[in-house]
């Protein structure tokens, strides 16, 4: 279970938001998006078949996320 901001948020949203730390992904409009690589599927194989990570910040904190 992953809690403090990342609390109720899919396991791989802290990888994707380290990523968005070092400079990955790019706005879309409120929310980031980071390309899924085949990296990423290996680590977190329910994001095989997506091709993007979308962070979703609150105003209180918290990041959550979806994939498409």
């Amino acid at each position: 279970m992953v809690l403090g901001k990342f609390e109720g948020a899919p396991s791989w949203v802290p990888y994707f938001y380290n990523l968005f730390l070092e400079g990955e992904g790019e706005p879309v409009g409120e929310k980031w998006r980071i390309k899924i690589l085949q990296e990423d599927v290996q680590r977190f194989p329910e994001l095989k078949d997506k091709r993007y990570a979308y962070l979703v910040f609150s105003d209180v904190g918290f990041v959550d996320g979806y994939v498409r």
